[in-house]
């Protein structure tokens, strides 16, 4: 069942005059237990559109003309808040250990001007996979509700959009509340985390089984009902195009000083101005 809260009416009500709502927004952003949450930022909808919020299956899903440009489930004390005044307040993110996870519940779009990577990862038995066909070219209007993975150190600022969304699909799940550990048929959620190694380095990057209790609003995450393989692997690694399959006694001959790849102790290393990376883009000693 659907029930349709046309903007119109409420402008009506609030003494809204036609030449004033051609130019004016209607200010959209989420609430829980009626705080506002800053991290997943404010939209503005320009209201000559007719933006339009309908309650869809236990969601507040917002679109304007035939694009969904706002979805939140109403549960767990969500809000989607509308106001007639306000401030933009855009998604930025800073990425500072090599990658992060981002969950909107706005329409983004990726911005033409940074050094972080965006991907929509598949689940490619057994790994989660970066490669050209899952990376979001910059100008893309990503759907509402896709979780995201960030790759590069540096900080992204996407702004939202209410055009058409681009065809994206993403393995990973998010929320933009404050959430307990979800648990879907008792199967467990992944993370993103890396590997501690003896020597209390950082090792490979991937979703772990998260052992918490509550989870941040803003963050993607991974169900293991998407995976094909084990329902309860701890770990679920990266794959970068081609350069994850399992290696062979084949020898790659680069010269280790030289930028390029090559076998160390069975393990693919990628050299970069002489300084050594595993696949995961962490440097190596």
């Amino acid at each position: 069942m659907k029930k349709k809260l046309f903007f119109l009416s409420v402008m009506l009500l609030l003494g809204i005059g036609v030449t004033q709502a051609q130019e004016a927004k209607a200010y959209t952003y989420v609430q829980q237990n009626d705080t506002k949450v800053e991290t997943v930022g404010t939209a503005a909808f320009d209201l000559s559109k007719s933006p339009i919020v309908e309650f869809v299956d236990g969601k507040a899903v917002m679109t304007v003309g035939s694009n969904t440009v706002a979805q939140l489930p109403m549960s767990d004390g969500g809000q989607l808040a509308v106001e007639f005044t306000g401030t933009v307040s855009n998604v930025s993110k800073t990425v500072s250990d090599g990658y992060a996870t981002l969950y909107s519940p706005f329409q983004l779009v990726v911005p033409s001007e940074s050094e972080v990577e965006v991907y929509a990862p598949a689940y490619e038995e057994p790994k989660l996979k970066f490669n050209d066909d899952t990376k979001i070219a910059a100008g893309t209007v990503i759907p509402a509700g896709t979780g995201l993975i960030l790759k590069e150190n540096g900080t992204i600022d996407f702004t939202f959009s209410d055009g058409a969304a681009a065809s994206v699909t993403s393995a990973l799940s998010g929320s933009a509340l404050t959430i307990a550990k979800p648990m879907v048929n008792g199967k467990i959620v992944y993370t993103l985390g890396h590997e501690t190694t003896t020597d209390g380095t950082t090792g490979e990057y991937g979703f772990f089984a998260y052992t918490g209790g509550n989870m941040n609003p803003g963050l993607a995450y991974l169900l293991a009902t998407t995976l094909t393989d084990s329902q309860n692997a701890k770990y679920v690694s990266f794959s970068f195009g081609d350069e994850a399959t399992t290696i062979s006694n084949a020898t790659i001959n680069v010269d280790a000083n030289k930028n390029g790849k090559f076998i160390e102790n069975g393990t693919i290393v990628i050299v970069k101005n002489g300084q050594k990376y595993n696949l995961s883009g962490m440097e190596l000693k």
